[in-house]
């Protein structure tokens, strides 16, 4: 009898899907919580979270520097692997 493996394509692309989300709340969290981040006068067309004076070196950003890219990146990922069969 052969057992199904359970990582499939279409499971490691909800495992990408689903492990992007965490990351980029974290994200976003921490740089409005830990960051310092207020309205600046001098560019307003940056959102509240980019305008941080406070380096963040806590939670997800004590293990990787740009969690909200490192997001996008599993999201870009998670179809991919599907159509090209990762």
């Amino acid at each position: 009898m052969v057992r199904p493996s359970l990582l499939t394509e279409t499971n490691f692309s909800w495992i990408c899907l689903f492990g992007s989300i965490p990351l980029a709340a974290q994200g976003f969290y921490l740089l409005r919580k830990l960051g310092n981040a207020r309205e600046r006068v001098e560019s307003p067309e940056n959102f509240t979270f980019e305008n941080t004076t406070n380096l963040v070196e806590d939670g997800i950003y004590h293990y990787i520097r740009h969690p909200l890219y490192g997001s996008l990146l599993l999201l870009a990922i998670a179809p991919c692997s599907s159509i090209y069969r990762l």
